[in-house]
């Protein structure tokens, strides 16, 4: 059976119409009835095959097909069209209870030597002017300041989804256990993403295949990619927003009960809302949160003006951080819709 020219591991499923090259489902990109290979379907939307263009209404940025990949042999897929992503795990794997620094994470059914094998990717903000070399330096000079002795192993530069990645294979102690880690870096827009593959050393050479695979695997969807791609938070921090936010709220309505000239009423519906976002994490208690700090700042303001109190900056601080909460409805609006297919 004839193999995919950019998988030699995969067979193919047709051939480019503009290259003649072979290409398995995931390289494929069907445009107007017709099988292009990725690259030529990209050279497509950017006008440098004009002849070829199809009638459709796109962008360079959505370019790369945004149907899911599949899995190879042996792996599941997991996707998360809201964010943008797919990415690959092995289908004995487990997924790892959710996080506000992580986007999704897998772990081996069995620890060896005291660690678990594990591959997460986490994505963050940057500024959209940063090139990838800089990301990846900013990071790894976080990494040699927070880890314990780290130890460079090796560094290369790659392509990942057709897009340039940076590999860094590097060693640390951690309560005086040893973890090998490796992580891909891509950055896409004002997005930058890694994924983080660890074991312990003695065992991370029987699970590189692995870690490769899974890195490989990585795919963006739709306007993730390109210079415009912009942060979506994932649920999971929203989710930890909210709980912070909780606690936040159960502190400030115990001040309003226990200072002078503060209206307590008002510092018992905080408590009871904060206690509540501790274990009920949704997007719509941000405009709770904002509503009722908004009033309790305009109660508190009444008070104050009538006692001739300095208090009110205290209702000031009450009626901003209340407009910030509501906009945070706003800011998690896409997280809050993020549905995962695993396949």
């Amino acid at each position: 059976m004839a193999k995919c020219a950019y998988h030699s591991n995969r067979e193919a499923v047709g051939a480019c119409v503009n290259c003649g090259k072979l290409v398995c489902e995931e390289c494929k990109t069907a445009l107007r009835g017709k099988t292009y290979c990725n690259p030529c379907a990209n050279d497509i939307y950017l006008g440098k095959t004009a002849a070829e263009a199809p009638e459709v209404k796109a962008t360079a940025t959505q370019v790369v097909s945004t149907e899911i990949p599949r899995a190879a042999k042996g792996f599941l897929t997991h996707a998360d069209e809201s964010v943008g992503y797919s990415i690959s795990c092995p289908e004995p794997w487990k997924r790892m209870s959710e996080s506000a620094d992580i986007l999704v994470g897998f772990e081996a059914p069995e620890a060896e030597f005291g660690i678990t094998a594990s591959c997460v990717l986490a994505h963050e903000e940057v500024p959209v002017q940063e090139s990838l070399q800089s990301y990846f330096a900013r990071s790894k000079g976080n990494l040699q300041k927070r880890l314990k002795e780290y130890n460079l192993i090796s560094e290369e530069e790659l392509t990942i989804d057709q897009m340039p990645a940076i590999k860094h294979v590097y060693s640390f102690s951690n309560k005086n256990v040893t973890f090998k880690q490796m992580q891909i870096y891509l950055k896409q827009g004002k997005v930058g993403w890694v994924t983080t593959c660890s074991s312990a050393p003695d065992v991370f050479d029987s699970y590189q295949p692995t870690f490769e695979t899974v890195a490989a695997s990585f795919h963006l969807l739709g306007s993730s990619r390109g210079d415009t791609a912009t942060f979506i938070p994932s649920k999971g921090a929203m989710k930890g927003d909210i709980r912070g936010w909780g606690i936040a709220l159960i502190i400030m309505g115990i001040i309003q009960i226990f200072v002078p000239l503060l209206d307590t009423t008002w510092g018992g519906v905080l408590i009871a809302i904060g206690v509540l976002e501790l274990f009920v994490q949704h997007r719509a208690l941000f405009i709770v949160n904002g509503i009722v700090i908004i009033i309790a700042g305009i109660m508190n303001l009444v008070v104050a003006i009538d006692e001739g109190s300095r208090l009110f900056i205290f209702s000031v601080f009450q009626f901003i951080w209340g407009v910030n909460e509501i906009r945070k409805f706003f800011k998690y609006r896409s997280a809050a819709a993020i549905t995962t297919v695993e396949r």
